[in-house]
């Protein structure tokens, strides 16, 4: 909640800066509010802008902080009300690139907002396919619902990303992403162009129940289980990189 009244305040100041005279006046203040709300709402009519080069880095900075805001209150109540199936993650951590995959698919992703137990991930398909995926949980469950993008709209949360680098470092990933099916189980392996020599493997449970033998293109990897580690998390490895 302090985030997005200093998100507000960041609008309303932005178009004052430059108009100081109209600080005193009702027109001011309506003025504010009114392209404050037009402009965190997209709506964006343009009969009211910043004045100045300052007000307009202002209203930047406070764009992207009405993002971090608005994801986060949005996130509460997904993670209330959201009906979605609770998935159990796998995670392995690879010696090699198991023999016999071909013909991967070319993934950037990159995350415009991630905390402990939130994440919203904007994806890139072999530069054809754009997702963005909203995630909630810890540890190894989650809830994850995802929108297929237009690419003028993956465009426009690109740009959305790159303003919230400010607030998060969060750099973008890059991965050749392999797949089999084995014993009704994809088998997702993720080799990382962002760091050199550095090969995952992940399977999807429907519950912590579900038993699990790892195939033979696995085991002979020497599979490190990271399950549950968050340092492996790739919202974490954006920031961080490999521990």
């Amino acid at each position: 909640m302090k985030s997005l009244l200093l998100a507000i305040g960041l609008g309303i100041f932005s178009y004052f800066s430059g108009r100081y005279e109209n600080l005193f006046t009702l027109d001011g203040w309506v003025n504010s509010i009114y392209f404050t709300w037009c402009t965190y709402t997209t709506v964006g009519y343009g009969d009211v802008s910043p004045s100045t080069i300052i007000g307009k880095i202002t209203m930047i900075l406070g764009h992207g902080l009405f993002l971090y805001s608005g994801v986060g209150i949005i996130a509460e109540k997904a993670k209330k009300f959201s009906n979605k199936k609770i998935q159990i993650e796998k995670k392995y951590i690879l010696s090699k690139m198991p023999d016999g995959f071909e013909c991967p698919q070319k993934i950037w992703q990159a995350y415009i907002f991630s905390s402990k137990a939130l994440e919203l991930r904007l994806r890139s398909i072999n530069e054809t396919t754009f997702l963005l995926t909203l995630k909630y949980g810890e540890g190894i469950w989650r809830v994850e619902r995802e929108w297929k993008l237009w690419k003028t709209s993956f465009i426009f949360f690109k740009f959305i990303y790159y303003i919230s680098y400010v607030f998060y470092r969060s750099k973008p990933i890059i991965k050749n992403r392999y797949t089999t099916i084995v014993n009704d189980l994809k088998w997702k392996i993720d080799e990382y162009l962002s760091f050199p020599d550095k090969i995952t493997a992940e399977v999807v449970l429907e519950s912590e129940d579900q038993s699990i033998d790892s195939p033979n293109f696995i085991s002979s990897c020497s599979p490190h289980d990271v399950t549950g580690d968050p340092r492996y998390s790739n919202k974490n490895l954006a920031i961080n990189g490999f521990p």
